[in-house]
């Protein structure tokens, strides 16, 4: 039985999810992915090229450079992307796509064009709220033990333009860190940002034009709420074609392993080889209308238990406390600034 490849997208968003698709380990295949929205830039197409096993585990993803990357829109306009690091290619930060107009990825490499279908931007769906509340869900400590943990639920409702209008929900989020005694840095402020979509979803099949109790994201009420906390919801709204893709690759990420999963299936994108229709090239090149909503909680609303301070169990657990509990500006990925949107 021959040995398979297993292929992990590497979606602009930053999804990194592994699908097993039926190609032999011993070839290469090109991965091109990434979108537009008809909000300004940058915005990023990722090249890279698989490259054969080195055990039966592990694909290496070669940054593909040097590549000319091009958007077409259906008036003839043409944008030039440049490469900002291997592999990255962005278009400038005044660039937008327009609502009703449609697009084409075309990516020129090694002399071999590829071309994506042609991708328009729908109207625009919309919010009609984001908020959240109190949860619980089971999780295991690092001794294997099972326990109910409290959680932040955050859901939307959303007004879709029309009837049959397809959609993607993801979210970014952004926490106040505190460290327990005021020395060189006391208040500092961490990202975190959503892999893929949390939820896909379309009206298609129902007879009203919103969706209420869509799912954003549920997160443990730890040490990231004992501040406060605010999450940006985003809505991406997308053609059937997109739809059908990433909803797809969403049930494959989200299968448990159970006899009631799909079977495993391969997942093919938008993007072929102008000059070789056989070839596999994978990924996919969207062109989205983009939504935004954002959120605060705040500890006198959803307060986080005291047993997830990370500085305080480490005091209580008489262990040597991180610098962070000294210095804020030492916990991973903290910056001291407030970011333009926090509200206090």
């Amino acid at each position: 039985m021959g040995r398979y490849l297993k292929y992990t997208f590497f979606f602009l968003l930053g999804c990194l999810q592994p699908i097993e698709l039926d190609f032999q380990s011993d070839e290469e295949y090109l991965v091109i992915d990434g979108f537009i929205t008809d909000d300004f830039g940058p915005h990023t197409i990722k090249i890279s090229k698989s490259q054969p096993f080195t055990n039966d585990e592990v694909v290496i993803f070669e940054k593909v450079q040097n590549a000319v990357v091009t958007i077409t829109d259906d008036l003839g306009n043409v944008t030039s992307l440049t490469m900002s690091g291997p592999g990255n290619y962005l278009t400038s930060s005044v660039f937008s796509g327009q609502i009703g107009r449609s697009y084409t990825l075309n990516v020129e490499v090694n002399g071999e064009t590829y071309e994506s279908t042609q991708q328009q931007i729908p109207a625009k769906s919309s919010f009609d709220s984001v908020y959240f509340e109190q949860g619980e869900r089971e999780i295991i400590n690092d001794d294997g033990v099972v326990f109910d943990s409290p959680t932040v639920k955050f859901h939307c409702d959303i007004d879709f333009a029309s009837q049959n209008s397809y959609a993607a929900i993801t979210w970014e989020g952004t926490y106040r860190f505190l460290t327990p005694k005021m020395t060189t840095s006391y208040v500092c402020y961490v990202d975190e940002a959503n892999r893929g979509f949390s939820s896909i979803i379309t009206n298609e099949e129902i007879n009203v034009g919103s969706v209420s109790e869509v799912n954003v994201v549920e997160l443990l009420s730890n040490h990231r709420f004992k501040s406060a906390y605010s999450l940006n919801a985003i809505l991406y709204s997308m053609n059937e074609e997109a739809y059908k893709f990433h909803f797809q690759i969403n049930q494959q990420r989200n299968s448990t392993g159970s006899v009631f999963d799909p079977l495993p299936f391969q997942i093919f994108g938008n993007i072929r080889n102008m000059n070789d229709a056989n070839q596999t090239v994978l990924g996919y090149f969207g062109a989205y209308g983009k939504e935004e909503s954002r959120v605060f909680v705040y500890p006198w609303i959803i307060p986080a238990p005291d047993t997830f301070d990370l500085c305080v169990k480490s005091f209580n657990g008489g262990l040597i406390s991180p610098k962070y509990c000294f210095d804020c500006a030492e916990f991973p990925g903290a910056y001291i600034d407030p970011p333009p949107y926090w509200q206090n």
